[in-house]
C-alpha cells in the first residue's frame, strides 16, 4: 500500500501523568499492543502507526496538543467548536465527531465532543471519552483485527459511534409501538406525553447521524496523500452506514407524525362523542323543562290544579316523553 512506504520515525514525547494519555502501536497487519504512555514513546512500525488519545480538557494533554501542532491545528484539535466538521491542513485531516455518550439514555444521549488528527503514521484522538472502552481495542487484541490505516481507524470510529447509537433507536422505535398501543387504547393523554419525549430523541439523533454521514464524505473526497483507495471506500462504507441510520431516524419521524395525527384524530373524536352526548341531554330534557316550566308558573287557570292526583299525572307524561325522545333519537340513529 503507498501510503504505508514511510522511515520508522520517533514520536514525541507524551504528557506526564498516569491514565491522561493512550497510546497503541498498530503493526499495519492487523495487530496491536498498548503503550504505557509513562514510557518513552515507541518509533512508528514499519508500515504502521500510533494512536494518541487524551482528554483535552486535562493540563498535561492541551499544552501537548500546542507544542506538537501549529497553533492553528491545536486549536482544532481543542474543544473551541463542537460543530462537526472536516478540515485538512498540509496533508493533515482534522475531523470533529459529536457522539452518543457510553452511558447514554434515548431520552439523554449526553453528546460527546471528539475530535481526530489523522496523518500518515499517527492518529491523535482529544477526547473525554475512554478510547480503549469506546474502540473495543481489547477484541482486536484477541482477534488480531485491529485497523491497518489512519482512514480505517478513523471509518471504525465512525461505525463505533453509528453503533452505540443504533442501540438507542432501537429503544425509541419500541418506545413509538408502545406509544401507538396506548393511542388505539383511547389513552391519548399519556401517548401525547410520551410522543413528545420521543420526537424530541429523534431530533436528537438526527442532529448527530447527518453531520457524520456528511464529513465522512467529505473526508473520503479529501485530496490526503496517503489515503489508498481502499481507506477512501472504508470511509465511504462509514459514510453510508450513517446515511442509513439517517434514513431510519426519517422513517420514526414520519412515523411519530403519523402517531401524532392519530392522538389527534382519537382526542377530537373523544371530544366529538362527549358534545354528542351533551346535545343528546339537552335535547331530552328540553320538552320536560318546558312543560314543567309552564306549569309552575304562579298564575291562576292552571289545568287540575286542584286534582289530588294531577301531580302522578304530570310525572308519568313527563316520563314518557322522555322515554319517547329517546326512542325518536334511537331510530334516527342519534344514539
Amino acid at each position: 500500500m503507498s501510503g504505508h512506504q514511510h522511515e520508522p520515525r520517533p514520536a514525541a514525547a507524551l504528557p506526564d501523568g498516569a491514565g491522561l494519555v493512550t497510546v497503541l502501536v498498530f503493526d499495519g497487519q492487523g495487530g496491536v499492543v498498548r503503550h504505557d504512555a509513562a514510557e518513552a514513546p515507541p518509533p512508528v512500525p514499519s508500515g504502521g502507526f500510533l494512536l494518541i488519545a487524551g482528554n483535552p480538557k486535562s493540563p498535561q494533554f492541551a499544552p501537548w496538543l500546542q507544542s506538537e501542532r501549529a497553533r492553528l491545528q491545536a486549536e482544532l484539535l481543542l474543544p473551541h467548536s463542537t460543530r462537526t466538521h472536516c478540515a485538512v491542513v498540509d496533508d493533515t485531516a482534522v475531523l470533529v465527531l459529536r457522539v452518543a455518550g457510553p452511558h447514554a439514555h434515548w431520552d439523554n444521549i449526553e453528546r460527546q465532543v471528539l475530535t481526530l488528527l489523522i496523518e500518515r503514521d499517527r492518529v491523535v484522538i482529544a477526547s473525554e471519552l475512554d478510547m480503549v472502552e469506546f474502540l473495543k481495542v481489547a477484541k482486536w487484541e484477541s482477534s488480531h483485527h485491529a485497523p491497518v490505516s489512519p482512514a480505517e481507524l478513523v471509518a471504525r470510529v465512525g461505525r463505533h459511534a453509528a453503533d452505540h447509537l443504533e442501540g438507542l433507536i432501537e429503544h425509541v422505535a419500541d418506545k413509538l409501538d408502545d406509544v401507538e398501543k396506548a393511542a388505539l387504547s383511547n389513552d391519548p393523554a399519556k401517548a401525547r406525553s410520551h410522543l413528545a419525549h420521543l420526537r424530541r430523541a429523534i431530533i436528537s439523533y438526527r442532529r448527530l447521524v447527518w453531520p457524520q454521514r456528511e464529513v465522512f464524505g467529505e473526508l473520503e473526497l479529501e485530496d490526503v496523500s496517503f489515503f489508498t483507495p481502499e481507506d477512501r471506500q472504508r470511509l465511504r462504507e462509514a459514510s453510508a452506514r450513517a446515511a442509513r441510520i439517517g434514513e431510519e431516524l426519517t422513517s420514526l419521524s414520519e412515523r411519530a407524525v403519523l402517531v401524532h395525527e392519530q392522538i389527534t384524530d382519537s382526542r377530537a373524536e373523544q371530544m366529538n362523542q362527549t358534545m354528542l352526548i351533551l346535545t343528546a341531554v339537552n335535547l331530552v330534557f328540553m320538552p320536560p323543562t318546558l312543560l314543567t316550566g309552564l306549569l309552575g308558573v304562579n298564575v291562576a287557570g292552571i289545568p287540575f290544579a286542584q286534582s289530588p292526583y294531577a301531580f302522578w299525572v304530570v310525572c308519568v307524561l313527563l316520563l314518557a316523553m322522555i322515554l319517547g325522545i329517546i326512542w325518536w333519537m334511537h331510530e334516527r340513529r342519534w344514539l
